[in-house]
């Protein structure tokens, strides 16, 4: 079901729809999966889109660590952290 007329409906716009929707929908589920976004409590105010910012930068960050996975970049960070913070941050 679409919205589009039926010049506009191809099946290569609503494949081009369809995917650009399924990319979406993977990006929540990353945050919602590795990050827990859909279990936070935070609902008064800017909370939420405070948050839901910085989740998405820590993404960004944790995509550019060079793992395979967010979850083996989380455990990455998890253990650098704390083995050498100054090589994390980028310091020494």
């Amino acid at each position: 079901m679409t919205s589009l007329e039926v010049g506009q409906a191809d099946a290569a716009r609503i494949g081009a729809l369809v995917r650009g929707h399924w990319g979406i929908e993977a990006w929540h589920h990353i945050k919602d999966v590795s990050l827990g976004e859909d279990a936070c409590k935070v609902r008064c105010g800017h909370g939420p889109d405070n948050l839901a910012a910085l989740r998405a930068l820590a993404l960004v960050f944790l995509g550019r660590l060079g793992q395979d996975t967010v979850p083996d970049a989380i455990r990455w960070v998890w253990y650098e952290a704390f083995i050498r913070p100054l090589d994390v941050m980028g310091l020494r």
